[in-house]
């Protein structure tokens, strides 16, 4: 093996590194499954694959994907020690490195701080429809059968909401059934917190 692997031997050390920060902690396994999912679909691992197509996925949405995460948790400083690492351990693939001289500058950029008001600005645009108030340090929004709360931490957004939802079942093991696919789905998608689900 001519070049060490990007996910087993850069990123898992990199991430190994900030095991114990809450912010990076809250990412890792998400982090790791992205970049696992990637190394199948573009096959750059060191293990019978081909390191050189790393640039390819540097340059895809899918690796755009990893950035909103790190960047979610205040975190593109990490991201950046990983991308420098890779840089001096590819040097000797042009194409990789070329991709990381264009991926770098795009996180050198001030990410903004955690406030409620910077929050209600990018929600504002994500969901216009939606009524949005701040109360201290949360911020609240009802859209439609959606109510959620973001709690603001020192760098961690908590969220806490309620959903409703309209269903008519014939059976009790349809309805069950259907319980069991949004709890399941919602588990899945890191939606575990949210408090409860009215089923009307």
């Amino acid at each position: 093996m001519r070049y060490p692997d990007f996910l087993r031997h850069i990123v898992n050390s990199k991430l190994a590194e900030y095991s114990n920060n809450k912010s990076v902690a809250s990412i890792i396994d998400e982090v790791r499954k992205m970049i696992a999912k990637a190394e199948e679909k573009y096959n750059f691992s060191s293990f019978g694959g081909n390191p050189e197509n790393l640039a390819k996925y540097l340059k895809s949405a899918d690796f755009k994907l990893v950035v909103s995460l790190f960047k979610s948790a205040s975190k593109l400083d990490v991201l950046k020690e990983i991308l420098t690492e890779t840089k001096k351990l590819y040097s000797e693939l042009p194409s990789v490195v070329e991709a990381i001289d264009e991926v770098l500058p795009s996180l050198a950029g001030k990410e903004k701080p955690l406030t409620p008001e910077n929050i209600v600005e990018n929600l504002k645009k994500e969901f216009p429809r939606a009524k949005i108030g701040i109360e201290d340090n949360r911020v609240s929004l009802k859209l439609d059968d959606v109510e959620l709360v973001i709690q603001i931490g020192d760098s961690t957004y908590n969220v806490s909401g309620t959903i409703r939802l309209k269903y008519s079942a014939k059976t009790l093991d349809e309805l069950l059934d259907y319980i069991k696919n949004i709890v399941s789905s919602m588990s899945t998608s890191g939606a575990s917190s949210l408090e409860r689900i009215s089923v009307l």
